[in-house]
């Protein structure tokens, strides 16, 4: 019996018997294990979202590939440094950023900034607008004029002044995420027609 390699195959010549035989392998076959080696590379954001952010491995892992098209720390570092300077600390961040990563790719003067202005002419800023933001984030998706205006012009027709809004807004935070014609008008015109008043219906909002 003999072996003779040639062009990654292994050709066995038996050949105890009257007409020899060869049987033929393919080297791969012959290997216990794969020699390939992996090329996948870890995105740098799953790094930034650990160091940065605060989210678990874990968390960075899921929260990554959201933000793959990402190639610098350029823009979410100006997100970050804009959530800080409008009164977000680290627990703030870690919660906003875990729930909504992709906010790291909003461009801050276009996106982020005016939405702020708008809650800070109202009277919601700093820690309490961070709590509430970094609990339920989905609404900052939407627009001012075609979402978030409509909605705090319909809450102004129950509590009057922007104090009261703001106190409504505090215990009922999920409002700014709900559609207007679907869910708060409809729940309030069922409450209209069982005969409660709308100073009454505020003052259930606001317990």
């Amino acid at each position: 019996m003999r072996f003779c390699v040639s062009n990654h195959h292994l050709f066995l010549l038996k050949s105890n018997f009257r007409y020899p035989t060869i049987y033929i392998y393919s080297a791969k076959t012959l290997l216990p294990f794969s020699t390939a080696t992996s090329t996948a590379q870890t995105h740098f954001m799953v790094d930034y979202l650990i160091q940065k952010c605060g989210l678990s491995r874990e968390k960075a892992n899921s929260a990554s590939k959201t933000l793959t098209h990402i190639k610098s720390p350029e823009n979410p570092d100006s997100v970050l440094d804009f959530l800080k300077q409008s009164g977000f600390n680290d627990t703030h961040i870690r919660d906003l950023i875990s729930k909504k990563p992709k906010l790291l790719n909003v461009k801050v003067e276009n996106t982020l900034k005016p939405k702020f202005l708008f809650f800070q002419e109202l009277g919601l800023y700093g820690t309490p607008f961070a709590e509430i933001t970094s609990r339920y984030p989905h609404f900052l998706r939407y627009s001012i004029e075609n979402h978030l205006q409509p909605t705090i012009t319909y809450l102004r027709s129950f509590f009057h002044t922007n104090d009261r809004i703001v106190t409504a807004i505090k215990r009922w935070a999920k409002v700014l995420s709900y559609d207007l014609q679907k869910r708060i008008m409809p729940g309030i015109e069922v409450l209209r027609e069982c005969g409660i008043p709308d100073h009454k219906i505020s003052s259930l909002i606001l317990r």
